[in-house]
């Protein structure tokens, strides 16, 4: 149930070692939509079976300069990390499951170009979670990559995935 997931989390808050709270986890949620691939990919985290995660997106899903130090004025109390990594050690951490980590960003592409490449780069693995992130480069401006990012949605649903949209 939703909460014996919430009493689940906030024990492991507790005990983590990656400095996140349950107002950072709180802040990071819009919406929850329709959580029921969702559960599927918990469920394997807590029988500690193990779970294929995909980013797929732009440069930031790539990670482009999360290495860097933090600008001047602001202060960053963890290591900044790929969506992949943050993602792949949440769930190791809180569930002690073992991860596949595949990171389908490229710079400077959006959501034409992903649905050029989401069979060999996304799909051909079967990834149990997805996170579809193309903020950046999916600009309003061109209406019809409106149908690009749908299609791209709409197909990674139909692949029975799990998915988070950025």
């Amino acid at each position: 149930t939703k909460e014996q997931f919430e009493s689940y989390i906030n024990d492991n808050i507790k005990k983590s070692t990656l400095n996140i709270t349950k107002d950072c986890l709180d802040k990071g949620i819009y919406t929850f939509g329709n959580t029921s691939g969702l559960k599927d990919v918990i469920k394997k985290a807590i029988n500690k079976e193990e779970i294929t995660v995909c980013t797929f997106g732009g440069s930031i899903t790539r990670g482009a300069s999360h290495h860097l130090p933090p600008k001047e004025g602001l202060e960053c109390n963890f290591e900044p990390k790929k969506y992949i990594d943050v993602i792949c050690d949440f769930l190791e951490e809180m569930f002690g499951c073992k991860t596949v980590r595949i990171n389908a960003g490229i710079g400077a592409t959006d959501s034409v170009f992903a649905t050029h490449r989401i069979n060999e780069d996304v799909l051909k693995y079967k990834p149990d979670l997805v996170i579809n992130e193309w903020c950046c480069n999916d600009g309003a401006q061109f209406i019809y990559k409106q149908a690009t990012y749908e299609s791209v949605v709409r197909k990674l649903l139909q692949s029975g995935c799990a998915l988070i949209l950025v």
